[in-house]
Order: structure tokens, then C-alpha cells, then sequence
């Protein structure tokens, strides 16, 4: 049995604006996972019949789906909640597909596909088996391309790749059978109920203690649209207006140094 399995939903190729950017993003993606110091981990990725994907290293697989495009990928003129549900119902097929096709695991941590992870996560659940599972409320987030990243708190309201759960958490025993939209939708398709689902379900997530993901912002092929760490995070009061919160803001940053690098990258070039 695998202690941990990293699955990594990737969309319909016609939903990508740039097919080669995000494959690259997804490289980067791969090499932050494979740096794991502890070996007792798998990753699926979850992709259309007919991707391009890299060369996987050891410990990947893929999960090939035939799932439609959504339509709705880009928002357009439809309604705002409308256009969430969309993506959240393809998002969560795609992760239920990865459950099924990963067989037997202790815990899941979904990854979006442009994101990076800490090195010590397998190591962690490894030491803590039994435990319901973690949210990640401290971590960090980078602009493409770089050199500094910014700490965030609440992490996992603001990006999908953002807890461990333990398996029988997800109710696995449903999954032989056909799963209500409204639980694909909610459980797997959003990174914002789970939390408080689990606390009401009496099988509360702790906080990770340590910053255990990095969310990537600001690149072409982005799903939320994201501007960069500047435009997307900065107060929007004016620096003299509200000078308490500028700084605060400025002190939030990391120089993205080597053993960031180690830790969260792998590797970066």
C-alpha cells in the first residue's frame, strides 16, 4: 500500500491556450514532487487520450480519460456561478478518475498542474499515519519566473493544492458506484469546502506545520487568470493611505535562494 499519491488533473488539450507552456509548467510540476526525500509516494496524472505529455520519471503514471472539453473553460458571458460549476465538475471527474485508477493508498494530495510542493511532504505523512490528514494554512506563492516569493496564511482558501487526506475520508466505497455532481463538484472539484466538511463530519484536518506548498501565479495559461503578486495581492489602499498594510506586505517576501530551490523546486533553472 502507498503511503502518499500526488494526483495531478490536467484539462482537455483544447482548453489549454498553450499547449507547450503548459506542459513546461507541468516538467516543473514533476520535478518538484520527485524530489521527495522519503521514496514511499506515487503520482497519476490525469490527462485526455491524445495529450502530449513529458517523459515521466519513476514513481508517475497517467490516468487517461475521454472526458469532452469544457465549454465553459473560459467564462465568456456566462454567469459567474455557472461558469464555476463547470470547471469544478471537470475538475473533480478528472480527480475521481485518478482515485479509482490509483488503487490502494493511505492518502491523497490533489496538485494542480503548475504548482510546486514541499520535499519533506511524504516524510511527514509517513511519520503521522493515522492522522485524518492536513490543510495547508501557511504557504508560499511565486510569480513566474521570478526571484522572490511572498507567505501567505489561509493558503488553502486561495489555491487547490492544498491538503492530505487520508482515503476512506473521500468516502471510497462510493466510488463503485455513480457519484452525485453536487459531491464531485464540491469535494473534488473545489479546494473550498473540504475543510469545513471535514470538521463537520467530526474528522478534522490539522494545519500542516510548515509552508508545504508553492502556488504559481501570473503565466499565460493560468485558469484563474491570475495577474502576478503585485496586481493580485498588493492592498488596494494607496502606500500613504494605509502604510501598516504596505508593510506588511513587503515583509512577506522571500528571496528565492538555493535551498528554497531544494525544497519547494527540485531544482530551478
Amino acid at each position: 500500500m502507498t503511503c502518499l499519491t500526488f494526483i495531478i488533473p490536467v484539462r482537455h488539450q483544447e482548453n489549454s491556450a498553450d499547449w507547450n507552456a503548459l506542459v513546461q509548467n507541468l516538467k516543473q510540476t514533476i520535478r518538484s514532487i520527485c524530489a521527495q526525500k522519503n521514496s514511499d509516494w506515487k503520482a497519476i496524472i490525469v490527462a485526455n487520450q491524445g495529450a502530449e505529455l513529458p517523459e515521466l520519471p519513476k514513481n508517475f503514471d497517467v490516468c487517461f480519460v475521454d472526458f469532452p472539453p469544457n465549454e465553459l473553460h473560459m467564462r465568456g458571458s456566462a454567469d459567474l456561478e455557472v461558469f464555476r460549476e463547470a470547471f469544478r465538475l471537470d475538475k473533480g471527474k478528472r480527480l475521481l478518475a485518478g482515485i479509482k485508477y490509483a488503487g490502494v493508498t493511505k492518502y491523497f494530495m490533489f496538485v494542480d498542474d503548475d504548482d510546486f510542493v514541499h520535499c519533506d511532504l511524504a516524510q511527514f505523512v509517513f511519520e503521522n499515519i493515522g492522522e485524518n490528514g492536513w490543510y495547508i494554512n501557511e504557504g508560499l506563492i511565486w510569480e513566474d519566473n521570478s526571484k522572490l516569493l511572498m507567505k501567505r496564511t489561509e493558503f488553502y482558501l486561495l489555491c487547490g493544492t492544498c491538503y492530505i487526506v487520508r482515503s476512506d475520508l473521500l468516502a471510497l466505497k462510493k466510488f463503485e458506484q455513480d457519484i452525485e455532481f453536487r459531491y464531485i463538484k464540491r469535494t473534488l472539484g473545489s479546494h473550498i469546502h473540504m475543510k469545513d466538511d471535514l470538521d463537520k463530519n467530526r474528522t478534522p484536518l490539522k494545519p500542516l506545520p510548515f509552508r508545504g506548498a508553492v502556488y504559481r501565479v501570473g503565466h499565460a495559461d493560468a485558469h484563474s487568470k491570475s495577474k502576478g503578486i503585485i496586481r493580485t495581492f498588493l492592498p488596494k489602499t494607496s502606500i500613504l493611505g494605509a502604510p501598516k498594510a504596505f508593510v506588511k506586505f513587503i515583509i512577506n517576501f522571500r528571496w528565492l535562494n538555493s535551498n528554497l530551490k531544494r525544497t519547494y523546486f527540485g531544482a530551478l533553472d
